[in-house]
């Protein structure tokens, strides 16, 4: 006799015949699993913290500077207490689902609404106006930047990170063109850190020479 064990990696049904074989299946079919549900929920309860802490910070940094007649202090908090913790260490876990990202931009539009209807009571808050008016990035753009931002300053030799020396490589174009992608990632993975960085940065070389003069290296913003 027979029995179809379900593979984990696969949906295809593969035979195993009764003995050990049948119970490391099924040990590896519940061990895959369980750090699977364990590592989503170990995110879901970091990203649940990560904004109900910014969010309480947020409100701190409302109070405090509740009767300044200056923006300058609000702005200095923020990005000082704020969206340090929102983007620390963005260039690992920037590849989180859209709603744990839309999580992360709420507390900036909450930022956004403060500080617009203090600098114009009268007029109606529209989000992205306000982002024009207070020159603010959203939050998945800089995260980008700093994704591209990462990976140059490690080519200028500005961050020490051997690991993506070894990943990253650079191509020499036969010929010029506008769409050739500079860096390449030996990874089969879109979403790894490395593959997610060098997309970034060859964006930024289609529009700069980033190996030219130093002056041109992008800073973080």
């Amino acid at each position: 006799m027979s029995s179809r064990i379900l593979h984990p990696c696969s949906n295809k049904n593969c035979v195993a015949k009764n003995g050990p074989q049948q119970y490391f299946s099924y040990f590896y079919y519940y061990y895959y699993y369980y750090y699977y549900y364990y590592y989503y929920y170990y995110i879901r309860c970091q990203e649940n913290y990560i904004f109900s802490h910014c969010a309480k910070l947020l409100a701190l940094v409302r109070n405090i500077t509740f009767s300044f007649s200056s923006l300058n202090c609000l702005f200095r908090l923020y990005t000082a207490l704020v969206r340090s913790k929102l983007e620390h260490a963005s260039v690992v876990w920037n590849s989180i689902t859209s709603t744990d990202a839309n999580k992360r931009e709420r507390i900036q539009q909450r930022f956004a609404a403060l500080s617009f209807n203090r600098l114009y009571p009268q007029v109606h808050y529209s989000h992205s106006l306000a982002l024009e008016e207070l020159k603010l990035h959203t939050l998945r753009t800089r995260r980008h930047r700093l994704d591209d931002l990462f990976l140059i300053q490690v080519y200028f030799g500005s961050k020490f990170c051997p690991s993506v020396l070894e990943i990253v490589g650079l191509q020499v174009p036969a010929l010029y063109s506008r769409d050739f992608a500079l860096f390449n990632v030996c990874s089969s993975s879109k979403n790894s850190p490395s593959a997610r960085c060098a997309a970034a940065a060859n964006v930024v070389c289609r529009d700069a020479d980033v190996f030219g003069a130093r002056k041109i290296l992008p800073k973080r913003f």
